[in-house]
């Protein structure tokens, strides 16, 4: 998987995918707020950061969606709601089409 970089709560995401800046990727994920009741199970799962709390701790928010990484969505089947969403593999091949990758 190459490089990876450490940050303080573990891997860090790298800042490109294939040499694509990882902010031209809409790969992250979203929550479902009628479903989501705040457990927190994604927010102890991903070590990324991609997810905290909100200031009175009563939702979940997806607070760093360039933090995931591409093409994992590791924390949708931890989720006991099935809150969590990504979009469709196709966006990455979209992208990597795109940029000749």
């Amino acid at each position: 998987m190459g490089k990876k970089n450490i940050g303080k709560r573990g891997l860090r995401p790298d800042k490109e995918y294939l040499g694509i800046p990882r902010k031209k990727i809409p790969w992250y994920p979203a929550i479902d707020n009628e479903k989501c009741d705040a457990c927190g199970t994604c927010v102890e799962f991903c070590k990324l950061e991609t997810y905290s709390y909100s200031a009175d701790k009563d939702e979940v928010e997806v607070s760093n969606p360039y933090n995931c990484v591409v093409g994992c969505n590791g924390c949708e089947d931890k989720c006991p709601n099935n809150a969590i969403s990504f979009p469709s593999t196709g966006v990455i091949d979209e992208i990597r089409e795109k940029y000749g990758v």
